[in-house]
């Protein structure tokens, strides 16, 4: 029996006991910082901030902006941004809502971290509106800018949305060919030649 007590089995004995102390509790010790937001532009349930705002999250720790996601009551289509190490702005293509609390909740690898919000003021005029009703004229009619148009064979104008009316100004030239040269004159400013239909104005009557 002694010799299995021998001071060399002991001291062997010792060390592995050590060491697997040291393999279960070197998990327990190891423990990664949470990730939290340390700073926002604007501040966290501030009020009054422009619909133009671009807000900005800093947190505690270096991040990618790939590893954040953003949803949002009222929802928008944010753009995250790098800013720096630890910093993300969020960019939007259109005016903020007048005179509304915004609700944004913060994920990083789809764990939440937290919920953020702020206001904004009100307006008498909403910018918000007046964009979408700019970007639903130029859906609609994306040549305004370019027309009316006159060349020596024709002349086009919208009449209707997506549609451009084309009055022939020399006989010479079919109604095909007019069709043709105005499709040409649509593709050069970078539109598809079928995104718009093409009619052929009717001659005035003689009384």
């Amino acid at each position: 029996m002694n010799k299995y007590l021998s001071r060399k089995n002991l001291i062997i004995f010792s060390i592995g006991i050590i060491l697997l102390g040291t393999l279960i509790l070197l998990p327990m010790s190891y423990r990664p910082i949470p990730i939290t937001i340390e700073a926002t532009t604007p501040l966290d349930k501030s009020t009054q901030n422009s619909v133009m705002i671009n807000p900005q999250i800093q947190f505690n720790k270096s991040i990618l902006a790939s590893d954040i996601s953003i949803a949002s009551s009222p929802d928008e289509n944010w753009t995250i941004n790098q800013v720096d190490k630890q910093t993300i702005s969020l960019s939007h293509k259109k005016y903020l809502y007048l005179n509304t609390k915004y609700v944004l909740t913060i994920k990083y690898l789809d764990q939440v971290v937290s919920i953020y919000t702020f206001s904004t003021a009100p307006g008498q005029t909403d910018p918000r509106f007046l964009q979408q009703v700019q970007d639903k004229m130029d859906a609609q009619y994306p040549l305004m800018g370019e027309t009316p148009r006159f060349t020596q064979g024709y002349s086009l104008v919208y009449s209707a949305p997506l549609t451009l009316e084309i009055t022939i100004l020399d006989s010479k030239i079919t109604p095909s060919d007019i069709i043709l040269q105005a499709k040409a004159w649509v593709t050069q400013n970078g539109l598809a030649p079928d995104s718009h239909q093409y009619k052929i104005a009717q001659p005035a009557t003689k009384k």
